[in-house]
């Protein structure tokens, strides 16, 4: 399956998703207002899907996608979500005795932000005596690390009737990798008694077990 689209939107605000990917500990958003006027996207999506065994599946998407902004000054930059690249590999094994296993890998390119460049004039010892300045750069003109994940699900189900009951276990992210999410400027006191500002950054959520039930009823 091949899908391509282009749209136009004639009348579009700011994002706000920026808020997630550049702060400071404390003070703001470390960001300035593009002044969205308009904007487009365009894209191709390609899917292929495999059916082996008895009844097992494997199926693999890529998308690419341009997401853009545009403000009345004619200047255009990407949206706060903009993803060029996307892939997902999803690999379903269906056992006997109702068993099914599930291996899904998804990637996708790292998220725009706006670089910053932070600094500080400290006229006392204490950090109320800190006057902090900033100077972004252009709107959205940097990437976050490219997201990567694989997630594994493993799941029975018992057919009561009509009715069916199904326990599932799933492990999220099984490589732990350390997906940035964005960066925020930490305030740190040294052992003389002066402060810096460090950037730090923060990841999405590590390697973790989610167990469940669940009951349909027909």
């Amino acid at each position: 399956m091949v899908n391509l689209y282009h749209k136009e939107y004639n009348q579009l605000f700011d994002d706000y998703r920026y808020e997630f990917f550049n702060r400071m500990s404390g003070v703001a958003i470390l960001d300035i207002p593009f002044h969205t006027t308009s904007g487009y996207a365009q894209g191709a999506e390609i899917m292929a899907r495999y059916n082996y065994g008895k009844a097992s599946m494997l199926s693999v998407s890529y998308a690419y996608a341009k997401s853009k902004i545009r403000n009345a000054a004619g200047e255009e930059t990407f949206r706060d979500f903009d993803q060029p690249h996307t892939i997902i590999v999803n690999n379903i094994f269906r056992l006997p005795q109702h068993w099914n296993i599930s291996l899904m890998w998804t990637y996708h390119t790292g998220y725009p932000y706006t670089p910053t460049k932070v600094d500080f004039i400290q006229y006392r010892a204490d950090r109320e005596g800190i006057v902090l300045f900033y100077e972004t750069g252009i709107k959205n003109s940097k990437r976050l690390p490219d997201y990567r994940s694989l997630d594994i699900r493993v799941e029975k189900t018992w057919f009561l009737g009509k009715n069916q009951l199904t326990a599932y276990i799933n492990f999220i992210n099984v490589f732990n990798r350390e997906n940035i999410r964005g960066y925020v400027w930490y305030p740190y006191r040294l052992d003389n008694g002066s402060i810096v500002f460090n950037k730090e950054s923060e990841t999405n959520i590590p390697s973790f077990v989610s167990p469940g039930i669940s009951f349909t009823l027909f």
